[in-house]
C-alpha cells in the first residue's frame, strides 16, 4: 500500500495517480499537506466491490477539482525574493492558506517573516485573502486627531504589515506579505502547556487577554473588523533580534529539519520542518501581537459570510449575516477567553455545518433571548427555538468543571474564574448590540491587577 503521492501539474497527477492506482488496486483520496509544503495524497483500500483499472472518471483518483486547490509555492532555505532583498533563512510554520518564513531583510537589515500564500486565482477565496490583507497594510499608521492620542497602544498590538509582491509560481501567481516577525501563537503555547497537564498562568492569561483587547480597541475604532480573532491568530513578541548574525538568528529558532527529497520539477528538493524556539525564548513570552489580516472587513466590504472556522463565528454570521460587523470579533474575543482559561474551545464543534453550531450556540445561551429579526432571515432554515431542556449548565460551571479537574496545574483562583465567567459572559451575548466593546472590557480593574 502506497503512503503518499505527489500532485503537480494536471496532466502529471493524473499519471501518477492511476499509474499508483492501478498497481496498488488502491483508492486514491487526496489531501492537503501544508506542513511538509507540498500536496499529497493518502492512498487507502478501495471499497471490495471496486477494482480501478485506470480507466474511470476522475473522481475516483479524487481530482473532481484540482483547479481549485490551493497550492502553496515551493520554497527552500537560501532562496532570495525581489531582486535578493528578502533571504529565507527558517521555516516558522504553515496555515490552510499560506506557508510563512523567516528571512533577513537586506536592505533594512532587520529579520522579517514571508507568509507567501496559495495561487491567488481572479474572484478565488485566495484572492479575497489578498486584497483584504492589502488593504489594511496601513492601519497601524498613528492617528493624528489628538482625541485618538490613547488608541497608540492598542496599535501596537498589531503586527506590522512592511511589504507586498507577487511571485510566479508552477500554478500562478502567489501573494508575499513581509510581516514583523512574530513568535510562537498562543493556540502552540497552549497545546504545549497542556501536553505538560499544566494551565496558562493567571498573570499571561490577563496579559493576553488585554493585548488582544487593545489591538481590537484600535481596529473597532478605526471601523476596521479583524473577522478572525482567536488564539492562531495572536503571537508572543520577539525582543530585539536583528543584531544577530544569520546562524546566532537560526539557533534561537531551533534546529533545521529537513527530510524527503521529491522527484518532480514542481515541488521543492527536500520539506523543512516548521521551527522549535529555543527555551530561551519561550521563557520570555509576554506581550503578543494580532496578525493576519485576511479576513479583515470595514462598512464598506463587508462580508456575505464568514470563512474563519465555524467553532469561532458569531451567531448572526449563521442565522442573519446581514448582522455581521465588527462585534463579531468581541463573540471571538469571549470564546478566545474561555480557551485561554482551560486550554479548550467554548464550541468544540466536529460539523462545520450551519445548523448544529447554531444548536451548540442556543444551548449554552439558552437563558438569552433570540432577535426577532433572525427568525425572520432564517425562513425557518435553522432551527431558532430555544432548547426544551436547558442543560443548566452555566459558564461558569464549564469553566470551573474544567479548571478545577484533578492534576490541573494552575493558578487561577474561584474568584479568578467567576471574574472570567462575568467578562466573557459580557462578550457572549447573542444580539450584536448588546455585546460589551473592547473599550469596556478594559475597564474592568481585574484585567490592570498584577500586570507589569
Amino acid at each position: 500500500m502506497l503512503s503518499c503521492g505527489m500532485i503537480g501539474k494536471a496532466s502529471t497527477a493524473r499519471a501518477l495517480l492511476r499509474a499508483a492506482t492501478k498497481k496498488s488496486q488502491t483508492f486514491v483520496n487526496p489531501r492537503r499537506c501544508a506542513s511538509q509544503n507540498y500536496q499529497h495524497v493518502w492512498v487507502v483500500k478501495p471499497p471490495p466491490d471496486k477494482e480501478l483499472d485506470g480507466t474511470e472518471p476522475d473522481y475516483y483518483y479524487g481530482l473532481p477539482d484540482l483547479r481549485r486547490w490551493y497550492t502553496y509555492l515551493p520554497v527552500q532555505l537560501g532562496d532570495k525574493f525581489q531582486d535578493e532583498r528578502y533571504t529565507v533563512l527558517h521555516k516558522l510554520g504553515w496555515g490552510r492558506c499560506s506557508t510563512v518564513w523567516a528571512a533577513k531583510d537586506n536592505r533594512e537589515q532587520r529579520y522579517v517573516a514571508l507568509k507567501i500564500s496559495g495561487i491567488a486565482k481572479e474572484g478565488g477565496s485566495m484572492a479575497r485573502r489578498a486584497y483584504r490583507e492589502k488593504s489594511f497594510m496601513s492601519i497601524r499608521e498613528s492617528d493624528e486627531n489628538p482625541a485618538n492620542s490613547h488608541l497608540a497602544t492598542g496599535l501596537d498590538r498589531l503586527a506590522v504589515v512592511h511589504d507586498h509582491f507577487r511571485l510566479a509560481g508552477y500554478h500562478g501567481n502567489h501573494d508575499c506579505f513581509v510581516v514583523e516577525l512574530q513568535g510562537q501563537t498562543v493556540s502552540e503555547f497552549i497545546e504545549q502547556r497542556k501536553a505538560e497537564d499544566a494551565m496558562l498562568s493567571k498573570r499571561l492569561l490577563k496579559r493576553i487577554t488585554k493585548d488582544t483587547l487593545l489591538g481590537l480597541r484600535a481596529l473597532h475604532a478605526k471601523g476596521i473588523a479583524h473577522g478572525d480573532i482567536r488564539t492562531h491568530n495572536v503571537a508572543f513578541t520577539l525582543p530585539p533580534m536583528d543584531h544577530l548574525t544569520e546562524e546566532e538568528f537560526c539557533q534561537k529558532l531551533g534546529e533545521k529539519v529537513v527530510k524527503e527529497k521529491l522527484p518532480l520539477n514542481c515541488f521543492p528538493e527536500y520539506l523543512v520542518q516548521p521551527c522549535k524556539f529555543s527555551k530561551e525564548l519561550s521563557s520570555q513570552w509576554s506581550n503578543v501581537k494580532i496578525f493576519d489580516f485576511g479576513e479583515s472587513f470595514d462598512a464598506s466590504m463587508r462580508p456575505k459570510s464568514l470563512t474563519s472556522p465555524r467553532v469561532c463565528q458569531a451567531p448572526e454570521a449563521v442565522s442573519c449575516p446581514d448582522d455581521v460587523s465588527h462585534r463579531v470579533d468581541m463573540w471571538s474575543m469571549g470564546c478566545m477567553l474561555f480557551e485561554l482559561a482551560t486550554g479548550q474551545p467554548l464550541l468544540d464543534s466536529h460539523t462545520t455545518q450551519p445548523a448544529p453550531h447554531m444548536r451548540r450556540i442556543l444551548d449554552l445561551l439558552s437563558d438569552q433571548e433570540i432577535p426577532n429579526r433572525w427568525r425572520e432571515k432564517s425562513n425557518g432554515t435553522i432551527d431558532l427555538e430555544p432548547p426544551q431542556e436547558p442543560s443548566g449548565r452555566t459558564l461558569q460551571t464549564r469553566l470551573e468543571e474544567i479548571c478545577f479537574a484533578d492534576g490541573k496545574k494552575g493558578d487561577l483562583t474561584r474568584s479568578d474564574i467567576a471574574k472570567v465567567a462575568e467578562l466573557a459572559g459580557k462578550m457572549l451575548r447573542l444580539d450584536p448590540a448588546e455585546r460589551a466593546s473592547a473599550a469596556e472590557i478594559l475597564e474592568d480593574p481585574w484585567l490592570a491587577d498584577d500586570v507589569e
